[in-house]
């Protein structure tokens, strides 16, 4: 089956998407937290990089949010690589 996707062993149907597990850990993908938007501990990833531009600064964000710095950076960098 696809590469970083959990699925339920009794039903078959996905529970969890990583689409890069590699580079970016913390990013996924969960049709019950963000409304299946990509996210890092339920906060939208694209709601971390809005954020993020708003005010520069990744610890800003993270202490906004109660994330660590680095999942921060982590959603914004997994922003920056989607292709417009």
């Amino acid at each position: 089956l696809a590469r970083g996707i959990d699925f339920d062993p009794a039903s078959g149907v996905a529970l969890e998407w990583r689409p890069r597990p590699v580079e970016f850990k913390a990013v996924a993908l969960n049709p019950l937290v963000a409304f299946g938007q990509p996210a890092v501990e339920g906060v939208p990833t694209a709601a971390l990089m809005a954020s993020w531009r708003a005010e520069g600064s990744y610890q800003a964000v993270a202490d906004w949010y109660d994330l660590r710095e680095e999942l921060v950076r982590e959603a914004v960098e997994f922003e920056l690589s989607l292709p417009n």
